[in-house]
């Protein structure tokens, strides 16, 4: 057969084939599908937060919707990975594997090797070098964490199968790639396959250093809000908990130093509760503008924060937390939401966390922080997507008959705490002050309705706000329990030092 006939053969034969998709495309479909959500998050710098959920579409940053790419459109994977900038990422990295598998060497040698000599399927064609950092089998799945790197910079990866899997089948697992490797390192995931399922959050800390956890809480004055009951991660340095959410929060301290402090699990500016239709209410704020939607929604958001901040015992079962106002914030259409009443909310009892919810949506951006504030927050979302939430806020009281809260903004996609401060009294107060500790008056003013006030003050101002009657006597008081930086709940600060 001469040169020319060959030629002709082939010819005859491309005309039916269809060049393949593009091969990041196929990786992403690959991982796709069950399709699940993965949300990677970081808190302060110092926290990598995946999810993984089975039935969701899927959205992670570092990994875009229509295809893998940096979350900006971008229809290719950085291969390099991120650049490392602490000392501490390293030492996670370095630290040994984790998980009831971790001790089982040849496993992981197996999982090193073969994780390495497929990085260009991972998307991790520039970093030589792999090392498993968890590999756990649950009741009826196995899961590995992995990560990549090379002499600056690093990647992680995370996939899952069933129970017992292949070093083969893991590689071709449910996962996420192309995330950052954060020093405090938290995978959370529900993830359901075709004969096996999983639950579960996991937090990893660099060896040495003590994780610690408290899934219960009690509820003190504002000078000292809620107080912790602290145990130590059974793993010393890392946790495991077979529940997705997990209630509570965890912390790290290394060397002596506190580094990370926050709620256990994903997307804090998130909420999304559900609506409770019995919702009561104080006898001023009966006489208000109560939109009953938007109290039942409130409430469910309520009820979720508690349990997140692991104070659920005591405030969510029983009563439901009672309405203590609602009607329109003065001069704050900007940020009403959906257009109905907010609410605060207050415990059945003084002291205590209280909340303020925009619009009647069970789905919710949470003001965690100001809107210049350095702390990294959740990856912003597009505005469009969030449209419709409703905004809370949360804030923390001494007493029932004052109650201080910040007004939660709209930024984007994100909700922001505002320098406007609530303020929610009795109908018969006459004026609101607030003073420093050496007795200066920073603010005050009159109530535009009845017990209803508007400050306009820097937010984390250590100040003390007083209700006083026509003769200017003190008839009620209570301390503001905020911080100028960082993400907070509840009058309590988050902590991401790495």
């Amino acid at each position: 057969m001469s040169v020319d006939e060959l030629r002709a053969g082939f010819a005859r034969l491309t005309e039916s084939v269809v060049s393949d998709e593009d091969p990041y495309a196929l990786l992403l479909r690959r991982h796709g599908r069950r399709r699940r959500r993965i949300r990677l998050a970081g808190i302060g710098g110092g926290l990598a937060t995946l999810l993984t959920t089975a039935l969701l579409g899927s959205a992670v940053v570092g990994l875009g919707p229509a295809g893998p790419g940096d979350g900006r459109g971008s229809s290719r994977l950085p291969e390099d990975g991120y650049p490392v900038a602490s000392d501490l990422t390293w030492q996670l990295i370095e630290s040994p594997a984790r998980g009831n598998l971790g001790d089982d060497r040849p496993l992981v040698d197996e999982l090193t090797r073969a994780f390495a000599a497929d990085r260009v399927g991972q998307g991790a064609a520039a970093l030589p070098e792999a090392k498993v950092l968890f590999v756990h089998d649950f009741s009826t799945a196995r899961s590995v964490v992995v990560a990549y790197h090379s002499d600056s910079r690093a990647s992680l990866v995370t996939r899952m199968a069933r129970r017992g899997a292949s070093v083969q089948e893991l590689i071709m697992g449910a996962g996420v790639m192309n995330a950052r490797v954060e020093p405090f390192l938290v995978v959370s995931e529900a993830v359901q396959g075709d004969d096996w399922s999983a639950r579960f959050t996991v937090g990893l800390a660099p060896a040495g250093c003590a994780v610690e956890v408290s899934q219960t809480a009690t509820i003190g004055p504002a000078d000292e809000g809620i107080r912790r009951n602290w145990r130590p991660a059974p793993g010393g340095d890392y946790v495991l908990d077979e529940r997705v959410p997990t209630p509570g929060y965890w912390q790290a301290t290394c060397a002596g130093t506190l580094r990370y402090r926050a709620p256990l699990g994903i997307q804090l500016d998130e909420v999304t509760g559900s609506a409770v239709k019995a919702a009561t209410a104080t006898p001023d704020a009966e006489a208000a503008t109560v939109d009953t939607s938007t109290a039942s929604a409130a409430i469910g958001s309520y009820r979720e924060l508690a349990r997140r901040a692991g104070v659920g015992d005591s405030l969510t079962r029983g009563l439901a937390p009672a309405v203590r106002w609602g009607g329109r914030i003065p001069g704050a259409d900007s940020t009403r939401g959906d257009g109905s009443p907010p609410v605060v909310l207050l415990s059945p009892s003084a002291p205590g966390p209280v909340l303020l919810q925009i619009g009647s949506g069970v789905k919710g951006m949470l003001a965690l922080a100001g809107r210049d504030d350095p702390a990294a927050d959740e990856p912003e979302a597009p505005a469009s997507d969030r449209e419709q939430w409703s905004l809370v806020s949360t804030g923390y009281t001494d007493s029932a008959d004052l109650i201080a809260v910040r007004i939660p903004e709209r930024d984007g996609g994100r909700a922001v705490l505002s320098d406007r401060l609530l303020v929610v009294g009795r109908s018969t107060d006459v004026s609101y002050s607030l003073t420093d500790a050496a007795g200066q008056e920073l603010a005050s003013a009159r109530p535009e309705m009845p017990g209803v006030a508007l400050l306009t003050i820097p937010l984390g101002t250590k100040a003390t706000l007083r209700a006083l009657d026509a003769a200017g006597t003190t008839v009620a008081s209570t301390e503001l329990v905020e911080f100028s930086t960082g993400r907070q709940m509840f009058g309590e600060a988050f902590v991401s030092d790495w």
